[in-house]
């Protein structure tokens, strides 16, 4: 244990055959960012060999993160993004170890999210974070095909639901490998999508297999849903899950979907979950649509936040959040969003909890 008191130490170790590898703050004994932890060929080692289950995490995550903002520069700069090989051999060396720990291993290998990669770009692009995590997830789909299919094959369990741990790992990585393995949204993406859904048992698997199909444009995809809306149209809990997943889909017309949706017998202003399940999913959930480039995306979102400051002024402020980061927007982006601020505040009857979030936001 190195117990660091000042500003600045400085330790020496003697008798070792090699440079080493730094593995620090393990035991999660220091809870910070090491930005100079290490170049992609440490982290790799780390990613595959440390023995400390949270810094392997951690050196994955810095390694992703590294590699997904370097073909987020490729998208800017109008070159096709590629994924560096250090990484993608890395991810080798996770699924060799998947059954060490299921529930682990899926946490390992999906990359940092899209509003996760927001918050290292400067300004943020919300096109150029989509296509290059998609890439980045469909190299790792190519180089590892076979590996991924078996592993997703193996998974596949005929036993009855239960809830412990162990099951629950398994359910957890085989839905991660399920995005892998329709990472490339055609006609046989759509296949596999709706095969897992089709012989799914339980809502995990179910909703794993609609958010697959949520991705693409295919007769399927309509059917999966229509399919899980009629089964469960006396639950109102679980057709929230229904119209989260397309709330959260890339699809162009999901702002039309939502609006929509909308007008579902199920959905209600009146009631915060259903406003949360739909709206709130696409606000918070969707950053490729709701920052649509035409604005349709701020002026869905600001028409629901003006209609229910009447019903639900709590809910209203909670949902105008989605505006809050608006400034580290591109120049066009944040004028969109402004302007619906500024339509928020100029609106007759302001509730106190609405007119404090978008005063602040304003600034």
């Amino acid at each position: 244990m190195l117990e660091l008191t000042g500003s600045e130490r400085r330790y020496v170790f003697t008798g070792l055959p090699e440079e080493p590898v730094l593995s620090i703050g393990r035991n999660f004994s220091a809870p910070r960012h090491h930005p100079d932890a290490g170049e992609f060929e440490d982290a790799r080692l780390l990613m595959g060999r440390d023995t400390d289950a949270f810094n392997r995490w951690e050196a994955g995550q810095q390694l992703s993160t590294d590699v997904l903002l370097a073909m987020i520069q490729d998208v800017q700069l109008g070159r096709s993004p590629r994924a560096d090989s250090v990484y993608i051999d890395a991810i080798g060396g996770v699924l060799d170890r998947a059954n060490e720990d299921h529930a682990f291993t899926a946490l390992m290998l999906i990359p940092p999210s899209e509003s996760e990669l927001a918050l290292a770009v400067t300004p943020i692009d919300p096109e150029a974070i989509h296509l290059a995590r998609n890439a980045l997830i469909r190299t790792i789909a190519e180089a590892h095909s076979a590996a991924l299919t078996a592993l997703y094959d193996s998974l596949e369990s005929r036993a009855a639901f239960s809830p412990d741990a162990v099951s629950a790992g398994r359910r957890s990585l085989r839905n991660s490998v399920l995005r892998f393995l329709t990472a490339s949204d055609d006609e046989a993406a759509a296949v596999g999508a709706d095969a897992h859904y089709r012989a799914s048992t339980n809502m995990t698997e179910m909703t794993a297999g609609l958010a697959a199909l949520a991705r693409m444009v295919n007769p399927r995809r309509d059917a999966a849903f229509e399919h899980f809306h009629d089964r469960f149209r006396d639950d109102p809990l679980v057709l929230d899950k229904w119209m989260g997943l397309q709330a959260m889909s890339p699809q162009r017309d999901t702002v039309q979907r939502v609006r929509s949706l909308m007008g579902h017998q199920v959905f209600s202003l009146k009631n915060p979950n259903r406003v949360r399940a739909l709206i709130g999913a696409f606000a918070m959930g969707n950053p490729l649509r709701f920052h649509d480039r035409t604005g349709a995306g701020y002026r869905l979102v600001r028409e629901v936040v003006q209609t229910l400051d009447a019903i639900n002024p709590q809910t209203a402020a909670r949902m105008v959040a989605a505006f809050e980061a608006w400034r580290r927007y591109d120049a066009e982006r944040q004028r969109l969003m402004r302007n619906e601020l500024e339509v928020v505040a100029s609106g007759p009857g302001l509730s106190a909890n609405l007119y404090e979030m978008v005063s602040k936001m304003l600034g």
